[in-house]
């Protein structure tokens, strides 16, 4: 499982807005903004049948159970718009 390391362990991140991304490089991206104050979700790819990566090699689970427990009020989708990440969101 990928991490966003000291970014969203510090404890002044807003816990109730996630911004998923594919990866850590996307992090760095958002955060050279200095714009968003919450924590990040990394999924660590993309769905691709093509390459043979399906939800399970992702870390949707990890996405799923921070929303579960009731703590996130929102969920930002922070990917390049590309066909396959439209088959992302669908499965998301």
């Amino acid at each position: 499982m990928r991490s966003c390391g000291s970014i969203c362990g510090n404890p002044k991140r807003d816990r109730a807005l996630v911004c998923v991304v594919e990866d850590v490089r996307d992090v760095m991206a958002i955060e050279n903004y200095g714009q968003f104050t919450g924590i990040y979700h990394v999924l660590g790819g993309i769905i691709s049948p093509m390459e043979g990566i399906g939800p399970g090699d992702l870390n949707i689970q990890g996405l799923v159970d921070k929303v579960i427990t009731g703590s996130v009020s929102e969920v930002i989708l922070a990917f390049q718009l590309q066909l396959k990440v439209i088959r992302q969101f669908l499965y998301l």
